[in-house]
């Protein structure tokens, strides 16, 4: 998008782009994190993983992962659901629940109310439940 003065804006919801280091192609939505090996590829995240994004492509191994990294962004929700505003964290299945143990990292904050396997929208966040 350009302004009228011929700015370029950059819109919320910013894509990063890695490749995947693994198939990702059971469904969309899900949090993602980088691998620690050096070549930095694209993982789904296990439970309570600290996540880079969410994808929103299901590639195959070694094929580009489209990756919200800012902003807002369509997530899974996984068991139990959510309610708007919890701090969410992701599942065995990288999908979003809701984190509310202490020392849980959440990735997003849930901006309405779902069931499982939901797509709603989320903001993406990052943070510890100290209490």
């Amino acid at each position: 998008m350009t302004t009228p003065s011929g700015v370029q804006m950059v819109p919320l919801g910013q894509i990063g782009h890695l490749t995947a280091g693994e198939a990702l192609s059971s469904t969309d939505y899900r949090f993602v994190k980088s691998s620690t090996s050096e070549d930095h590829k694209a993982l789904a995240c296990s439970t309570g993983e600290e996540a880079i994004g969410v994808r929103i492509n299901s590639p195959a191994d070694d094929l580009p992962v489209d990756i919200v990294i800012l902003g807002t962004a369509k997530l899974t929700i996984g068991s139990g659901g959510c309610t708007a505003g919890d701090k969410l964290k992701s599942d065995g299945n990288a999908a979003g629940v809701t984190a509310s143990t202490t020392a849980d990292y959440y990735c997003a904050k849930a901006l309405q109310d779902a069931s499982e396997d939901d797509v709603i929208e989320v903001l993406l966040v990052n943070g510890f439940i100290t209490t």
